[in-house]
Protein backbone atom coordinates (compact mmCIF):
# COMPACT_ATOMS: atom_id res chain seq x y z
CA UNK A 1 0.00 0.00 0.00
CA UNK A 2 1.13 3.57 -0.39
CA UNK A 3 1.06 3.87 3.40
CA UNK A 4 2.16 1.70 6.30
CA UNK A 5 -0.22 1.04 9.18
CA UNK A 6 0.47 -0.68 12.46
CA UNK A 7 -0.82 -0.62 16.01
CA UNK A 8 1.39 0.20 18.97
CA UNK A 9 1.25 1.97 22.33
CA UNK A 10 0.70 5.71 22.03
CA UNK A 11 4.05 7.38 22.87
CA UNK A 12 2.17 10.13 24.75
CA UNK A 13 0.00 7.66 26.70
CA UNK A 14 1.43 4.15 26.80
CA UNK A 15 -1.69 2.84 28.56
CA UNK A 16 -3.55 2.91 25.25
CA UNK A 17 -2.91 1.63 21.77
CA UNK A 18 -3.17 3.73 18.64
CA UNK A 19 -3.18 3.11 14.89
CA UNK A 20 0.04 4.51 13.44
CA UNK A 21 0.15 5.67 9.84
CA UNK A 22 3.58 6.19 8.30
CA UNK A 23 4.64 7.02 4.78
CA UNK A 24 5.42 4.18 2.46
CA UNK A 25 4.70 3.12 -1.05
CA UNK A 26 8.15 3.11 -2.55
CA UNK A 27 9.59 0.07 -4.26
CA UNK A 28 13.12 1.28 -3.63
CA UNK A 29 14.45 1.89 -0.12
CA UNK A 30 14.22 5.66 0.19
CA UNK A 31 12.94 8.83 -1.47
CA UNK A 32 16.52 9.76 -2.43
CA UNK A 33 16.66 6.83 -4.85
CA UNK A 34 13.98 8.64 -6.86
CA UNK A 35 15.02 12.25 -6.37
CA UNK A 36 18.82 12.48 -6.33
CA UNK A 37 20.21 13.34 -9.73
CA UNK A 38 23.51 11.55 -10.04
CA UNK A 39 24.85 8.69 -12.15
CA UNK A 40 24.42 6.10 -9.40
CA UNK A 41 20.77 6.92 -8.74
CA UNK A 42 19.92 7.21 -12.44
CA UNK A 43 21.41 3.73 -12.93
CA UNK A 44 19.42 2.37 -9.98
CA UNK A 45 16.21 3.88 -11.36
CA UNK A 46 16.89 2.28 -14.75
CA UNK A 47 17.54 -1.05 -13.03
CA UNK A 48 14.31 -0.64 -11.06
CA UNK A 49 12.30 -0.08 -14.25
CA UNK A 50 13.90 -3.23 -15.64
CA UNK A 51 13.00 -5.14 -12.48
CA UNK A 52 9.38 -3.94 -12.55
CA UNK A 53 9.08 -4.78 -16.26
CA UNK A 54 10.52 -8.23 -15.56
CA UNK A 55 8.05 -8.88 -12.73
CA UNK A 56 5.14 -7.81 -14.94
CA UNK A 57 6.39 -10.02 -17.78
CA UNK A 58 6.81 -12.99 -15.45
CA UNK A 59 3.19 -12.46 -14.37
CA UNK A 60 2.07 -12.69 -18.01
CA UNK A 61 1.38 -8.98 -18.42
CA UNK A 62 1.87 -7.16 -21.72
CA UNK A 63 3.49 -3.80 -22.49
CA UNK A 64 5.65 -4.25 -19.40
CA UNK A 65 8.35 -1.68 -20.19
CA UNK A 66 5.93 1.22 -20.67
CA UNK A 67 3.94 0.20 -17.60
CA UNK A 68 7.14 -0.02 -15.56
CA UNK A 69 8.11 3.49 -16.66
CA UNK A 70 4.67 4.77 -15.62
CA UNK A 71 5.09 3.07 -12.26
CA UNK A 72 8.46 4.76 -11.73
CA UNK A 73 6.85 8.11 -12.53
CA UNK A 74 4.08 7.41 -10.00
CA UNK A 75 6.53 6.36 -7.29
CA UNK A 76 8.69 9.42 -8.03
CA UNK A 77 5.67 11.57 -7.23
CA UNK A 78 5.20 9.62 -3.97
CA UNK A 79 8.88 10.29 -3.21
CA UNK A 80 8.37 14.02 -3.78
CA UNK A 81 5.59 14.02 -1.19
CA UNK A 82 7.59 11.88 1.26
CA UNK A 83 9.54 13.27 4.16
CA UNK A 84 13.33 13.04 4.33
CA UNK A 85 14.87 10.63 6.84
CA UNK A 86 15.97 13.45 9.13
CA UNK A 87 12.43 14.78 9.47
CA UNK A 88 10.94 11.29 9.77
CA UNK A 89 13.29 10.57 12.68
CA UNK A 90 12.18 13.62 14.69
CA UNK A 91 9.80 12.39 17.41
CA UNK A 92 8.22 15.82 17.81
CA UNK A 93 7.59 16.37 14.10
CA UNK A 94 6.19 12.87 13.62
CA UNK A 95 3.65 12.96 16.47
CA UNK A 96 0.38 14.23 15.00
CA UNK A 97 -2.77 12.68 16.43
CA UNK A 98 -5.95 13.05 14.38
CA UNK A 99 -9.42 11.65 14.41
CA UNK A 100 -10.34 9.47 11.46
CA UNK A 101 -12.60 12.30 10.23
CA UNK A 102 -9.72 14.81 10.42
CA UNK A 103 -7.45 12.43 8.53
CA UNK A 104 -10.13 11.89 5.89
CA UNK A 105 -10.54 15.65 5.44
CA UNK A 106 -6.75 16.11 5.14
CA UNK A 107 -6.38 13.39 2.50
CA UNK A 108 -8.84 14.00 -0.34
CA UNK A 109 -8.44 11.29 -2.94
CA UNK A 110 -7.79 8.43 -0.52
CA UNK A 111 -10.51 6.95 1.67
CA UNK A 112 -8.58 6.38 4.90
CA UNK A 113 -11.80 5.71 6.83
CA UNK A 114 -12.62 2.69 4.71
CA UNK A 115 -8.98 1.59 4.62
CA UNK A 116 -8.64 1.65 8.42
CA UNK A 117 -11.88 -0.33 8.78
CA UNK A 118 -10.68 -2.84 6.18
CA UNK A 119 -7.51 -3.58 8.15
CA UNK A 120 -9.61 -4.42 11.21
CA UNK A 121 -9.19 -1.21 13.20
CA UNK A 122 -12.77 0.04 12.86
CA UNK A 123 -12.96 0.79 16.59
CA UNK A 124 -10.06 3.26 16.42
CA UNK A 125 -11.17 6.74 17.41
CA UNK A 126 -7.98 8.42 16.33
CA UNK A 127 -4.73 7.73 14.53
CA UNK A 128 -1.15 8.85 14.91
CA UNK A 129 0.13 10.34 11.66
CA UNK A 130 3.91 10.40 11.31
CA UNK A 131 4.26 12.55 8.18
CA UNK A 132 1.01 14.52 7.74
CA UNK A 133 2.00 16.50 4.65
CA UNK A 134 3.19 13.31 2.93
CA UNK A 135 -0.29 11.82 3.23
CA UNK A 136 -1.97 14.92 1.89
CA UNK A 137 0.35 14.83 -1.13
CA UNK A 138 -0.05 11.09 -1.66
CA UNK A 139 -3.83 11.26 -1.38
CA UNK A 140 -3.97 13.98 -4.04
CA UNK A 141 -1.64 11.92 -6.22
CA UNK A 142 -3.77 8.80 -5.86
CA UNK A 143 -6.89 10.81 -6.66
CA UNK A 144 -5.45 12.00 -10.00
CA UNK A 145 -3.56 8.86 -11.05
CA UNK A 146 -5.14 6.68 -13.76
CA UNK A 147 -6.66 3.48 -12.39
CA UNK A 148 -4.45 1.35 -14.65
CA UNK A 149 -1.30 2.78 -13.02
CA UNK A 150 -2.74 2.20 -9.53
CA UNK A 151 -3.60 -1.38 -10.50
CA UNK A 152 -0.06 -1.95 -11.79
CA UNK A 153 1.36 -0.41 -8.63
CA UNK A 154 -0.61 -2.82 -6.44
CA UNK A 155 0.20 -5.77 -8.71
CA UNK A 156 3.94 -5.09 -8.63
CA UNK A 157 3.95 -4.54 -4.86
CA UNK A 158 2.10 -7.86 -4.47
CA UNK A 159 4.46 -9.70 -6.82
CA UNK A 160 7.56 -8.26 -5.18
CA UNK A 161 6.34 -9.05 -1.67
CA UNK A 162 5.13 -12.52 -2.62
CA UNK A 163 8.11 -13.43 -4.80
CA UNK A 164 9.68 -15.79 -2.22
CA UNK A 165 6.51 -17.91 -2.36
CA UNK A 166 6.12 -17.93 -6.13
CA UNK A 167 7.94 -19.82 -8.88
CA UNK A 168 11.73 -19.80 -8.88
CA UNK A 169 11.91 -17.17 -11.64
CA UNK A 170 10.14 -14.67 -9.34
CA UNK A 171 12.52 -15.51 -6.49
CA UNK A 172 15.52 -15.03 -8.78
CA UNK A 173 14.17 -11.77 -10.22
CA UNK A 174 13.58 -10.26 -6.78
CA UNK A 175 17.00 -11.37 -5.57
CA UNK A 176 18.73 -10.02 -8.68
CA UNK A 177 17.36 -6.53 -8.09
CA UNK A 178 17.17 -6.28 -4.32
Amino acid sequence: APVNLYISPDPADTTRYVVNVTQGGLGMPDRDFYLLDNDKMRALRAAYVGHVANMLTLAGETNAQARAAALLAFETEIAKASWAREDSSDATKTYKKMTIAELQKATPGFDFGTYIKAIGAASASDVLISQPSAFTGEARLIGRTPQAVLNDYLLVRLLDTSAPYLARNFVDAKFAFH
